[in-house]
């Protein structure tokens, strides 16, 4: 024991352990004394799956520095109050008093091993970065910690884990499928900002996206960890795409009408349309609110068709995890004697596909009208009901799924 620099250590028979002996108590014993004599034959002992904040409670209770590790047939080793306290600095937020992420990938790898399909909510606050600058480090605690609260009351301990994922993100691990999943992701998102409207001189929100609980079997030869940290991944994604859906509105309002063309009933602007007609191999591209450009060279297209695939590639940079299939864009002739271009195609997320459309009255400027046509179709209200299940949502607060 002095040569490993080791105060105490465990007495096993076989791999059970039946004392522990102490430093103290063996260094002035004789050479030839059997180790029983100095044991303490019934210590305090933990099982290996103990959470660290109940270990925590039994360190303070009975006021120990190490407690051993064992299950009925096999000792582990010792936890020291040193190392207690190191682990819980590193898996635990003592501001939001949540667990940090590397408690979310346990547990998620212990579902999947036991055959559960599981759905990842990720939560990001909106415009977080605007309190602490304006209000001060002390009001971002407090909002993080009233967030925090509020999540906390939200969940079912019986079937969600959460947990503070870093920073002002903090993440869900569920057993709910995937339309129970995304319809309370809606039903945290408004309660959230429902439950503290009012309590700070900025208004808390916070986007919350959503991925999982759509298999049914899981795959032979997975691995777990991977599978995991790609559900965590395309969550985070998928609630950046909603965050910058938000700003996008956002910028909309606050651009020169001039400069930027909106679409009615959605809130994506048209910054630029660029594309030559008189050169059929060059490239086309448009940009969208001065946050994401799609470009498409013509290959011989016609040019509409070429502005058309640009702006498709611009709208998948903005909404991670979806994909726009054009089918077919056409010029008809309206009433009146107006020219109309007509955009139809495909939109698929989460598993789901559904079939959108949408037409622009060409006037002076065809691109622009091709572009516009396509935002519309792409990214208009079908387009929120695939990307924000807000159907699903709504009766998820009215207590429609309360029992499933």
């Amino acid at each position: 024991m002095r040569d490993k620099g080791l105060r105490r250590i465990g007495v096993v028979e076989g791999d059970r352990l039946v004392g522990v002996i102490g430093l103290d108590n063996v260094a002035e014993a004789p050479d030839d004394s059997p180790v029983f004599r100095y044991m303490n034959g019934e210590p305090t002992t933990m099982p290996p799956d103990t959470p660290v904040r109940e270990a925590s409670r039994m360190f303070i209770e009975k006021n120990l520095d190490a407690i051993p590790v064992a299950s009925d047939e096999k000792f582990y080793g010792f936890v020291t109050s040193a190392l207690l306290l190191q682990e819980m600095g590193r898996s635990w937020d003592p501001l939001t008093e949540l667990s940090w992420s590397d408690t979310l990938r346990s547990w998620g790898v212990s579902q999947l091993k036991r055959g559960h399909e599981i759905s990842i909510v990720f939560i990001d606050l909106d415009g977080f970065g605007k309190f602490n600058k304006k209000l001060g480090h002390v009001t971002g605690d407090r909002v993080l910690k009233r967030v925090a609260q509020e999540l906390r009351d939200l969940i079912n301990p019986e079937r969600d884990i959460l947990v503070r994922y870093g920073g002002d993100e903090f993440a869900i691990g569920t057993l709910r499928n995937r339309d129970l999943a995304l319809a309370f992701a809606k039903h945290v998102e408004r309660s959230v900002a429902d439950s503290l409207a009012g309590e700070f001189d900025e208004p808390v929100t916070i986007s919350v996206g959503t991925w999982g609980g759509k298999r049914s079997k899981e795959r032979d030869n997975v691995h777990y960890e991977a599978t995991l940290d790609a559900l965590i991944n395309l969550a985070s994604k998928h609630c950046q795409s909603l965050k910058t859906q938000k700003q996008l509105s956002v910028a909309t309002h606050l651009t020169d009408a001039e400069s930027t063309t909106t679409v009615e009933g959605n809130s994506i602007g048209i910054v630029a349309v660029s594309v030559d007609e008189s050169a059929p191999f060059s490239p086309a591209a448009v940009q969208l609110c001065a946050v994401s450009t799609g470009v498409h060279r013509q290959g011989g297209r016609v040019s509409i068709e070429s502005v058309c695939l640009a702006t498709l590639k611009a709208l998948e940079g903005l909404m991670s995890g979806v994909q726009c299939v054009l089918d077919r864009i056409s010029l008809e002739g309206a009433p009146g004697g107006e020219w109309v271009v007509r955009v139809t195609g495909l939109l698929r997320s989460f598993g789901r596909e559904i079939p959108v459309e949408a037409s622009e009255i060409v006037g002076t400027d065809m691109p622009m009208a091709a572009a516009r046509a396509t935002v519309a179709a792409f990214a208009g209200k079908d387009a929120a009901k695939v990307m924000g299940m807000e159907d699903s949502a709504d009766e998820f607060a009215n207590g429609e799924y309360a029992d499933a």
